[in-house]
C-alpha cells in the first residue's frame, strides 16, 4: 500500500501524506492525512498514523506517533514516541521522549528523554529533561522546566515548574511544589502543601502536610 514517493520502501497512505518526501527519506510509514507532509530531507524510519501526525517532520528520524496530531511539530527530533491524540504535540527538537495518552507531553518543546504515561501526563511541561509523569496530571498543571523530576500518581508533582531531582509518588504528592527540589515525598498528599521546601524526605499518608516553604 503506498503512494508514488521518491524515496525507497515508504509506506504511504492518505491524503497529501508524505506530501513532500524526499529521494533520501526511507523506510517510512505515513497513514492518514495530512501525516508528513511538510517537506522532509533524509528523514527515515519514521511512523505517523492519524490525521496531521508528525506534520511537520523534516529530518528527524525513528519517530513514532499514533494519534491525531501526535508528534505534529517535530522537525529535527528523532527516536520519539507518541501515543494518544495531541501526545508530543508540540515537540520539535527534542529527542528519546515517550508519551501514551491523550495530550500527555503535549507542550514540550526541546525536551529530551522524558516520559509522560497518562491523559494530560506533562501535559504543560515545557523544556524540562529527563521527566518521568505517570499518572493522570502527573507532573502536567505547571510549565515544567526542571530535570530529572519523577512524580507517579494522580495529580503528582503537577505544580512542578524549575524544581530538580524531586521524587514524588502517590495521589497529589508534592502538590503544591513548584521550585523546590531534591525532595522525597512518597504517600497520597504526602508533601502536597509546601512550594519552595528543599531536601525534604516526607513518607507515609499526608506526611509532611503541614510543612510550609522553607520550613
Amino acid at each position: 500500500l503506498s503512494n508514488n514517493d521518491a524515496g525507497t520502501s515508504n509506506t504511504i497512505f492518505g491524503k497529501n501524506a508524505g506530501a513532500s518526501l524526499d529521494a533520501g527519506s526511507n523506510q517510512n510509514v505515513f497513514i492518514g492525512e495530512n501525516v508528513s507532509d511538510a517537506a522532509m530531507n533524509d528523514a527515515g524510519e519514521n511512523t505517523g498514523v492519524g490525521y496531521e501526525a508528525l506534520s511537520a517532520l523534516t529530518t528527524g528520524d525513528e519517530n513514532t506517533a499514533i494519534g491525531r496530531g501526535a508528534g505534529a511539530a517535530i522537525t529535527t527530533g528523532g527516536l520519539n514516541t507518541a501515543v494518544g491524540k495531541y501526545a508530543l504535540n508540540d515537540v520539535n527538537t527534542g529527542g528519546n521522549n515517550v508519551a501514551v495518552g491523550r495530550n500527555s507531553g503535549a507542550a514540550i518543546t526541546t525536551s529530551s528523554g522524558s516520559v509522560f504515561i497518562g491523559k494530560d501526563a506533562g501535559a504543560v511541561s515545557v523544556t524540562g529533561n529527563q521527566n518521568i509523569g505517570i499518572g493522570l496530571t502527573a507532573l502536567g498543571g505547571a510549565a515544567t522546566t526542571g530535570d530529572n523530576n519523577i512524580a507517579i500518581g494522580a495529580n503528582a508533582g503537577d505544580a512542578l515548574t524549575s524544581a530538580t531531582n524531586d521524587v514524588l509518588i502517590g495521589k497529589s504528592a508534592g502538590g503544591a511544589l513548584n521550585v523546590g527540589g531534591d525532595n522525597i515525598a512518597i504517600g497520597e498528599n504526602a508533601l502536597s502543601s509546601a512550594t519552595n521546601t528543599g531536601g525534604v524526605v516526607a513518607i507515609g499518608h499526608e506526611a509532611g502536610a503541614s510543612i510550609n516553604s522553607n520550613d
